[in-house]
């Protein structure tokens, strides 16, 4: 099977390295939640064009307007019966998105929500990080990757990873990780076939979840190759 790498920046700045034998990278997203006091907000990075092809696909009919924050543009689309609101600022590489329930929100609330991060946007990825003047921290970050033939890798950033990694011994993988194994909720029926578990691999530099998102667009050898294969490497960035 093919080899393929990838690198991308966490929106903390910490570089993820990734490499794995199967299908070549598809999509990806990346999704990181701040936490501080009685504030909390979630958002989403994903490539350009995310946010438009959101509305059309999932909020049609939605009344778009936008914004100015600091340098960059900021979409908002509100549902035609005001049960949500898409927020996105518009970097040169990326969007970065939230979403929130309920009547859109007044707009000084976005500019506020937007105008506390501290973005740098380029090709390998978006850091996000808030003033400091906020007291906000990281409660997670997380890289999701895609694979053509639709399995998944779900990346924790290197300070939430130990939430996901159980307390026993897992078994070891060629590239020397451990795994561990387990039914995904749904699936199986006693057929135990590979694509019917959710595998978690580990190793020093790193943790991923690989999962066959679709069982139909893939096998079973390819999944256990991904598995054995798969190496997870972060390094701390700028």
């Amino acid at each position: 099977m093919a080899k393929q790498r990838l690198v991308r920046r966490a929106p903390s700045g910490d570089v993820l390295r990734l490499e794995w034998e199967g299908a070549a990278p598809g999509s990806e997203v990346v999704g990181v939640r701040f936490a501080g006091g009685n504030y909390g907000r979630g958002f989403q990075i994903h490539p350009l064009g995310a946010h438009d092809a959101a509305v059309e696909r999932f909020v049609q009919g939605a009344r778009t307007s936008r914004l100015v924050v600091g340098r960059h543009e900021v979409k908002v689309s509100v549902a035609p019966d005001d049960s949500s609101t898409t927020a996105t600022l518009i970097g040169r590489h990326h969007e970065l998105m939230t979403v929130f329930t309920g009547p859109a929100p007044a707009t000084g609330r976005i500019v506020d929500i937007f105008g506390v991060l501290d973005i740098d946007d380029a090709p390998q990825g978006m850091r996000v990080t808030p003033a400091r003047s906020t007291l906000l921290s990281v409660l997670n970050e997380h890289l999701v990757v895609f694979a053509e033939d639709f399995v998944s890798m779900d990346m924790p950033g290197p300070a939430h990873a130990h939430r996901v990694v159980p307390r026993h011994r897992g078994n070891r993988t060629r590239r020397g990780n451990e795994v561990w194994k387990s039914t995904f909720p749904g699936r199986g029926r006693g057929r135990g076939r590979a694509r019917d578990f959710a595998y978690i691999v580990g190793g020093r530099s790193g943790v991923a979840e690989v999962v066959a998102s679709d069982v139909d667009a893939t096998t079973d050898a390819a999944v256990l190759a991904m598995v054995d294969s798969l190496d997870v490497a972060w390094s701390p960035g700028s």
